[in-house]
């Protein structure tokens, strides 16, 4: 019993770690739309991918509370305007997306206790779409709305945290040219009512939230 004891000693831990590293890197989100589509379900989320990710948003989310003004919205007054366009669907009526009301009420507190002019708001099919971006328009679907603002690490920011939005900068325009509108928003039904199997223990908004930030004539 002891001969066969010392012919056969125990693996290490190099023995356990060695399967591992010959195990081919993992895959980033990019090169998964490279491949087969069966193989997006498969292949392993690239966690680099992942944190940087979330070391942009905390490194802009840094930069827009450290600097919270930003040029003050005058009529008749040209100044820099930045945007992120989505359907309005997405915006303001997609129960993964909730949170987007809440972050615009929070953002619209933090410039009121700051005695700051309140400087985004949301454009229900924006004329400038068309005008300036016709190629880039064509990304997006209709209905669509616009989150516009003179604050540019704001707007980054918030490419960031809704991900699926295109960002634009429309460069110097007066107010009544940036927020524009050619269609109101569309009618859209509480999401209870809508969504299958809606499962949240809270009411979800009621349609009509975004009208407190569409520019007043």
């Amino acid at each position: 019993m002891s001969a066969l004891m010392h012919t056969a000693p125990l693996p290490s831990l190099r023995d356990f770690a060695a399967p591992l590293q010959q195990q081919p890197s993992r895959l980033c989100r990019r090169q998964l739309h490279r491949r087969p589509v069966s193989a997006r379900h498969v292949a392993p989320v690239c966690h680099a991918c992942t944190k940087s990710s979330r070391r942009d948003v905390r490194a802009s989310a840094r930069a827009v509370a450290e600097n919270p003004v930003a040029p003050e919205v005058k009529a008749g007054q040209k100044t820099n305007w930045y945007a992120v366009v989505a359907s309005a669907e997405f915006m303001l009526h997609d129960v993964q997306n909730e949170a987007f009301a809440e972050q615009l009420r929070e953002r619209r507190r933090l410039l009121l206790e700051r005695d700051t002019d309140v400087n985004f708001f949301l454009v229900s099919e924006p004329a400038w779409l068309d005008e300036k971006f016709p190629d880039k328009a064509k990304q997006v679907r209709r209905p669509c709305v616009a989150l516009v603002s003179t604050d540019q690490q704001w707007i980054t920011f918030m490419k960031l945290r809704l991900d699926r939005v295109l960002k634009l900068e429309l460069g110097e325009a007066t107010p009544e040219e940036a927020l524009k509108s050619l269609a109101p928003v569309p009618d859209f039904k509480p999401l209870n009512q809508t969504v299958k199997n809606y499962t949240a223990p809270y009411p979800p908004y009621k349609p009509g939230w975004w009208q407190q930030f569409e520019p007043k004539e």
